[in-house]
């Protein structure tokens, strides 16, 4: 029984009866002529000749002992190689999967196991080499090979061009034909995975039959807010009838001003809340499930509670509380505003209908990507290989949903979670302030 074995510079070894030979030429008849890979370093003579992959002739003789082990052990680093040049999982687990149910035999004829990791390292960063490494955003190429899919459309639908502002969005007509017919946008920027020289990736995921998929990558130098006015307006420019209806993202400032200015009649809520900074004290989170209009009388009732009239460190949770979340009482019955409005991080009305209140999916999609990644700022043309890939898992997952596929149920501690608070909401007229605020907080944990 012959088999073909990717060795070094990636050419074939044949593996046949404990042997292994290297290809030494082919003749006119298409038939191949293989000689013993020990022939420099063992002077060994033997060869054969094959034919469609089939020995037709023997020739010379072997002057070392016949090893299937050790023709096992080249096949596995074979194996080890060409995986690590397709995908990007980690050296470790690379090696691990690699070397599982191999005999005791094989894995003696292997290298060391730190020298496998050192090799999906070594065969990486090879590949890296053969395009030069951007030291800036002004000499950074994107080869024609990183434009497309993997099934040949457009993918760098915008490049602004070479200088310190450059921005590369990354999505398909199709994609962006999902996202102008969805009315409900989620969007969040992750720093880790951005590969030098940009500082950060922005997605936009769009849900279709309740299935968060990312429908736009865009790479950005910066964090300012004319960045994001820059990416909102060249967007518009990709896709008409782009018209959300309502967007989740983080609280920064900065995109949800350059949103603001793109689709000033969009919805805009925040998916942080105020639980990110309310970790002991729930009834100040338990707000954002009071309705818009009663958020800030629910407060005054709040605000006279003896827990946060007692000691300083409560008078500067609720000023700072006030100037970033609710806004300051004054007198004459008049607010000072706060950074954020309720109106941003208000759920109530979310959870009557149903919908998406935080960005778990989002985060789960983050989390999976940057194990795609498989390291913290990679080199730019590994980050678009990997784009590459989630994208067209995208397209696979929008077939599949058309087809009629059923999207991935919700945990159950999450679906009895919606059902207690949706009941506390739909009884919000018939308890007192107090007694719906800690209804409400006690169905809420936050890690710290």
């Amino acid at each position: 029984m012959s088999s073909l074995a990717f060795g070094q510079r990636k050419t074939y070894h044949l593996l046949h009866e404990g042997y292994r030979y290297c290809l030494k030429r082919s003749l006119k008849n298409c038939d191949k002529v293989w000689e013993c890979c020990f022939r420099k370093s063992r002077l060994c003579v033997g060869k054969y000749v094959s034919r469609s992959g089939e020995v037709i002739e023997t020739r010379g003789t072997h002057n070392h002992s016949s090893s299937l082990s050790d023709n096992e052990a080249f096949q596995v680093v074979a194996a080890i190689k060409d995986r690590a040049s397709r995908s990007h999982v980690t050296p470790a687990n690379i090696v691990a999967d690699a070397l599982s149910a191999r005999t005791d035999h094989v894995i003696t004829s292997l290298p060391l196991e730190r020298t496998l990791t050192r090799l999906v390292r070594k065969v990486r960063h090879r590949e890296d080499l053969n395009e030069p490494r951007p030291l800036s955003l002004v000499d950074l190429v994107i080869p024609d090979r990183l434009k497309v899919t993997q099934s040949g459309e457009p993918f760098l639908l915008s490049d602004s061009g070479p200088g310190p502002q450059r921005i590369l969005l990354f999505s398909t007509k199709h994609d962006l034909s999902i996202l102008a017919e969805n009315n409900d946008w989620y969007m969040d920027g992750t720093f880790k995975v951005a590969p030098h020289p940009f500082c950060q990736l922005y997605t936009i995921h769009g849900f279709r039959l309740h299935a968060s998929l990312p429908t736009l990558f865009a790479l950005l130098p910066n964090k300012s807010e004319e960045t994001y006015n820059r990416l909102f307006s060249t967007l518009k420019g990709l896709q008409n009838g782009l018209a959300p209806r309502s967007l989740m993202t983080d609280f920064e400032q900065g995109p949800i001003n350059a949103f603001r200015e793109a689709f000033p009649q969009t919805e805009i809520r925040g998916y942080r809340t105020i639980a990110d900074f309310a970790l002991k004290m729930r009834t100040f989170a338990a707000l954002s499930f009071v309705p818009p209009e009663h958020v800030k009388s629910y407060y005054m009732v709040l605000k006279r509670e003896p827990f946060v009239l007692e000691g300083r460190q409560m008078e500067e949770f609720v000023q700072y509380f006030e100037e970033t979340w609710i806004g300051t009482p004054a007198r004459r019955g008049t607010w000072r505003s706060s950074r954020f409005e309720p109106q941003l991080w208000n759920m109530y009305h979310s959870v009557l209908t149903d919908t998406h209140r935080t960005n778990n999916n989002i985060e789960g999609w983050h989390s999976r990507f940057e194990s795609l990644i498989g390291a913290h700022h990679p080199m730019i043309w590994k980050f678009i290989q990997v784009l590459q890939k989630e994208q067209n898992v995208t397209r696979a997952k929008t077939i599949q949903f058309l087809a009629g596929a059923e999207p991935p149920p919700s945990k159950k501690k999450y679906r009895l979670l919606n059902s207690r608070l949706k009941m506390v909401v739909e009884d919000f007229n018939n308890r007192t302030v107090m007694d719906y605020l800690r209804s409400i907080s006690y169905n809420l944990s936050f890690a710290g």
